[in-house]
């Protein structure tokens, strides 16, 4: 992907060629930035190869920004530098490489080509830029010995102007929307300590923030020193490719944070704690293991850090109804090591792990019953290539499993189209009954979200009415207040009951219609037009949407008009296993294909018949040749008929 390095992000112009298996599968030239990121975020690539990282990012901040801006699994890579000391030139790695036959000037096109294909073979290093921090701490300025009454007024003094100081500078970080994160040691009253983690360099504090180190309080701003950026040879990385399965991440914030990351079958994959650990470093180590779904916490109440955290993987958060308590979390723990047999080797080595495990697995068995249900409604589908992962994480979105369902059918029906565009005999655009069915599955879906709110509306009101009445009771009021209320939930549980029925019949309604959508893309099923009866009207009716092939649900009564016009539109029958032979020959000496079907489903004037369309097609062809074989035998022995008749006749004259 070249660009010009010596205009800026905004002004540069690129070209760029993104490539799928080997193969060039887009390319674009003269594109500016903004629509450089939109392409990057679009396609979600593994990989950005350059020829030289100043195209895209002028300096290390540029840099910075840009990796802010894009998929957090896409890595940079500058294919030139081929390990930590060495820089080639592209047109010379291209040479090595094979991917041109002589030394010569390339185009951007040719060059992002080129890069692209450089990247995929492993060569050039990923890089990497480290986020500048800052630390602020906030303490005694020196130690207090054991003492009497005035020692101890003394400490609290201490603890007080402490607690004051940091007050103050976090009013400063506020103002200046300035990132941080702070960890605090409680005194009996105010601080003991407190540390703050400036997401900025120590230079942008100036002027803001000074140390300060007085008689009783001290003030230390020490400033993260780490390499700007990293050149990590490609070669080292591919084998390890950062992996993209969906994490549930169970988080323990404190002076010393514990993280514990779980996937979606219930596989812990780390637990580890460190002392102040920086969010950068948080997200860093949860990435190398997948991409984090949920953010679970022990205690009811979520600390910033977390909230900080989920905002910037943008991730919800899992919290328990109340603070789970030590002997809840021992027992999580417990229950997953006896179901695992702890064969994945997990060591819990401090309380911090500890917390941050349970409130992952805490999580973990939440969705669980629901992740097992999902997998059984796929199973007993027979739904194929479905990323059951995919799926469940829908769940953890708060999608229910119909919905899921019937989304995972919507796009297997959508690929089975798009793969396949001419699947039936009859043009599907062309049906207008398979039209009609396709909005009925519509309509069914629009009812059905609105009764799914409806119900929701209804569970929040008796929710706050059952609190309402507890209210009373707790407060001992009028016996007549609480009947009343009592009454109205009654009544509104009755209703919530119905809805809930309703809303059972209508996800069978919608599962029953998708499952009929894809068997019939699958070819497992023949989607066809239902004729009620053989009359002038209704097969001028049918005829009138195109139909070539329809089910005939009443064989009699059928005029010899009738007949004569199915006949002429070259109509092919498709009647029930039931209709008898005697009943067909009517047809068949009209010169009409008629076959007998099994009939697997019927839905207004749609009829789902077992068998692919090719098989329909190719029986009734065959019952064609037959009946055309019938008729001119027929034809022949009339007209032998006749000139047996003609010649007798002559003879006899």
């Amino acid at each position: 992907m070249p660009g010009a390095s010596k205009l800026s992000m905004t002004q540069a112009r690129y070209a760029i060629a993104i490539l799928e298996n080997g193969n060039v599968k887009y390319k674009s030239e003269n594109i500016n930035f903004l629509k450089l990121l939109e392409i990057i975020n679009r396609e979600k690539p593994d990989l950005i190869a350059v020829d030289n990282i100043r195209e895209i990012a002028p300096s290390n901040g540029d840099l910075a920004w840009f990796y802010e801006h894009i998929p957090p699994e896409t890595k940079i890579v500058q294919v030139t530098k081929v390990s930590e000391d060495e820089v080639k030139s592209i047109v010379d790695l291209a040479l090595e490489h094979k991917l041109i036959p002589f030394k010569t000037k390339l185009t951007p096109i040719q060059t992002a080509i080129i890069a692209a294909k450089l990247a995929s073979q492993g060569i050039g290093s990923i890089i990497q830029i480290h986020a500048e921090e800052t630390l602020i701490v906030v303490s005694r300025a020196r130690t207090l010995k054991a003492g009497g009454m005035s020692s101890r007024r003394y400490e609290r003094n201490i603890s007080l102007l402490i607690l004051r100081v940091a007050r103050k500078i976090k009013e400063i970080l506020d103002k200046n929307n300035i990132d941080y994160d702070v960890y605090v040691r409680k005194a009996d009253v105010g601080l003991e300590r407190c540390l703050f983690i400036v997401y900025a360099p120590r230079q942008r504090l100036k002027g803001l923030i000074k140390p300060m180190r007085g008689h009783d309080i001290l003030v230390k701003i020490k400033e993260v020193r780490r390499q700007e950026i990293h050149a990590i040879p490609l070669t080292r990385t591919l084998e390890k490719s950062r992996p993209r399965r969906p994490l549930i991440v169970g988080v323990d914030p404190g002076v010393v944070t514990g993280i514990a990351i779980v996937d979606l079958n219930g596989r812990v994959l780390d637990v580890e704690s460190r002392r102040y650990y920086p969010r950068t470093s948080i997200i860093e180590t949860i990435r190398a293991h997948g991409v984090p779904v949920l953010l679970a916490t022990d205690v009811a109440k979520p600390s910033m850090l977390v909230k900080k955290l989920a905002a910037m993987m943008n991730v919800k958060i899992f919290t328990p109804e109340r603070d789970l308590t030590k002997d809840e979390k021992e027992e999580l723990i417990a229950r997953y090591m006896e179901n695992s047999g702890n064969k994945f080797n997990i060591t819990i080595r401090d309380t911090h792990q500890r917390d941050a495990l349970a409130a992952a697995l805490k999580a973990y068995y939440h969705f669980n019953p629901k992740f097992k249900q999902l997998e059984a409604k796929i199973k007993q589908l027979k739904l194929q290539e479905i990323n059951l992962d995919e799926a469940k994480v829908q769940i953890i979105k708060g999608k229910s499993i119909t919905e899921i369902i019937l989304d995972l059918i919507s796009d297997m029906l959508k690929r089975k189209s798009e793969k396949e565009k001419t699947l039936a005999y009859i043009p599907l655009e062309r049906n207008k009954d398979l039209e009609i069915l396709r909005q009925s599955y519509d309509k069914l879906k629009v009812e059905y979200q609105y009764l799914l709110h409806e119900n929701n509306k209804l569970r929040q009101e008796v929710k706050e009415l059952k609190r309402i009445i507890v209210d009373y009771f707790r407060q001992k009021r009028k016996p007549p207040i609480n009947e009343a209320l009592k009454s109205k939930v009654r009544m509104l549980e009755s209703t919530l009951k119905s809805l809930e029925a309703k809303i059972d019949a209508k996800e069978k309604e919608l599962l029953k219609i998708m499952t009929l959508l894809m068997e019939a893309a699958c070819l497992k099923l023949t989607v066809v037009p239902i004729l009620k009866s053989p009359s002038i009207q209704a097969v001028r009716e049918i005829a009138s949407k195109g139909a070539k092939i329809v089910f005939l649900e009443n064989v009699k009564p059928v005029s010899e008009e009738a007949l004569s016009k199915i006949a002429k539109l070259g109509l092919g029958i498709l009647v029930s296993r039931e209709v008898s032979s005697s009943d067909l020959e009517l047809f068949e000496n009209a010169g009409i294909p008629c076959i007998k079907v099994r009939i697997h489903e019927k839905i207004g004037n749609i009829a789902f018949v077992e068998g692919s369309i090719i098989d329909i097609v190719r029986m009734l062809r065959k019952k064609q040749k037959e009946i055309d074989r019938k008729l001119r035998k027929y034809s022949m022995e009339k007209i032998k008929d006749i000139i047996d008749t003609y010649r007798r006749l002559k003879i006899e004259n």
